[in-house]
Order: C-alpha cells, then sequence, then structure tokens
C-alpha cells in the first residue's frame, strides 16, 4: 500500500475464497499522517523574548519551531527546519522535528545587538512543492537600569495624608528590563508611614505603566501620638545580581494646622 495525499485512516482486510468458504484475515488499521510543511501550520517562538544582550554576551534563548502538515498532524520527525537571526547568533544544527513537529535550538546574545536593541529570529523549511515556508519572532536585547525623575525634589505630608512619585526606568533606548528585575521604594522616616508594593517585571517587549513607569506613594500612618518627622525616599533597583539606589526626593511629615 502506498499513501496518498490526505491523512486519514485505511482498514485492509485479506480474504481467501475456497470452494466451500471465505476465510477472512483481522483488520489491520493504517494511520496516514505526517505530510509536508504548511505555512498555516507553521510557528515560531522565543523564551525568553527579552535578554540583558545589550551588556552580556552569552545569554539564551530557547527558539521554537512546531511544524504541522495541511491537515494539522505533525510533519514526520527529523524534518529540517533552518534557523537564522539578525541579532546575536543561532544554532541550527538541532533544528530537526522531533515525533510532536517540534525543532529547537538556541540564541545567544552577541553582536550584532540589533536596531534599538531588537531583531528578528527566522526559521524556514520546505513544503509541497518545494515552496518556502517561514515565519519569525521579533527579540530584545535590553541594557542596564536608567532610572528618570521629573517629580519635586522636596514635599511635605500632612499627617494621615499621601504623595505618589512618578519613575521610569527603562534602559537607553526605552525599553523595558529583563525579566526577574525588582523595582521598589525604600524611605527613612522618623514617623510610621506606609509604602506601596514593589514591582516585579515579567518577560516583556512592551512599555508602559508597570513596564518602564511606575508610580509609588508613601502614606502617613495616623499614631495616637503624632510625631512630626523628616521623610527621605529613594528607588531601588534589583537587576541581573546587582542592586543600585537612586534617591529621588526628601521632605517632612506635618501635623495639620488648628
Amino acid at each position: 500500500i502506498h499513501s496518498g495525499t490526505r491523512s486519514g485512516v485505511v482498514q485492509l482486510l485479506a480474504s481467501v475464497v475456497t470452494p466451500s468458504d471465505t476465510i477472512n484475515s483481522e483488520i489491520v488499521r493504517l494511520l496516514i499522517h505526517a505530510g509536508l510543511p504548511d505555512q498555516a501550520h507553521f510557528s515560531i517562538a522565543l523564551d525568553p523574548i527579552n535578554l540583558p544582550g545589550l551588556v552580556y554576551n552569552g545569554r539564551t534563548s530557547s527558539v521554537t519551531t512546531i511544524v504541522g502538515d495541511q491537515y494539522g498532524n505533525p510533519v514526520p520527525s527529523g524534518t529540517a527546519v533552518y534557523f537564522t537571526t539578525s541579532i546575536g547568533i543561532v544554532t541550527t544544527s538541532t533544528g530537526f522535528t522531533d515525533d510532536n513537529g517540534f525543532a529547537t535550538v538556541t540564541l545567544y546574545t552577541g553582536n550584532p545587538r540589533g536596531d534599538s536593541g531588537f531583531g528578528f529570529v527566522s526559521a524556514f523549511t520546505v513544503g509541497e512543492g518545494g515552496a518556502t515556508i517561514t515565519d519569525s519572532a521579533r527579540m530584545l536585547f535590553s541594557g542596564s537600569p536608567i532610572l528618570t525623575y521629573t517629580g519635586p525634589d522636596t514635599f511635605s505630608i500632612v499627617r494621615g495624608g499621601s504623595i505618589s512619585f512618578n519613575v521610569e526606568v527603562d534602559d537607553v533606548f526605552g525599553n523595558p528590563l529583563t525579566e526577574g528585575t525588582e523595582i521598589s521604594l525604600r524611605v527613612d522616616s522618623e514617623s510610621d508611614i506606609g509604602i506601596s508594593s514593589p514591582f516585579t517585571l515579567g518577560d516583556t517587549q512592551s512599555q508602559g505603566l508597570g513596564r518602564t513607569q511606575f508610580i509609588f506613594t508613601i502614606t502617613d500612618i495616623v499614631e495616637d501620638t503624632p510625631v512630626d518627622g523628616a521623610v527621605s525616599a529613594r528607588v531601588r533597583i534589583v537587576w541581573e545580581g546587582q542592586t543600585f539606589e537612586v534617591p529621588i526626593a526628601s521632605g517632612t511629615i506635618t501635623s495639620p494646622g488648628p
């Protein structure tokens, strides 16, 4: 039996006809699957999508393609997939699909560093009639932390009140820092105060609130015996095993007037 162009199940039955009887074999079922790669069933993904590639060489991201045929089945194991990149270095020797249609290689940080930290990793294979099947994914090589604070240098909080600070923490191109970076507000105060929770970054390429822009709040906790006092605030950044602290403002907590 030779497979055709459609996936599915084939049942085979062998029969022998004698002058007195017909002898049938047991039914044998064959699964016809795993055609050539199909563009609609070809995709690529990166994990992570943000590496500190503007600073370090040799950091890695897994590049994985999943390859299916036109019927949505995995292509045959061992189907070759070629990888190339405009950012860093990507391996390609392990670019052969497994039984489930996955092929995985490794992207390493290094030159070239991309346009403003961004570049694309691409994968190619061959489909029916020699057609090129391809997909690509965007990669970010981010840099070390840069903090920007444009608020007032001094402030005053009336007892029981609060004040908020807007800060920007990103790299030289304004892109977010790497996953696991922790950004928090640290306060030295002679009074009991509350501060907002720290931010821990996920794996992202997006800018905006909670990614490159952060809002922190200091709130005075009213005591039975209020005490006026000085307050100083600084932002702490823990990034890639390093800790940075940047003073941003200082002020006082004062009792309200009569």
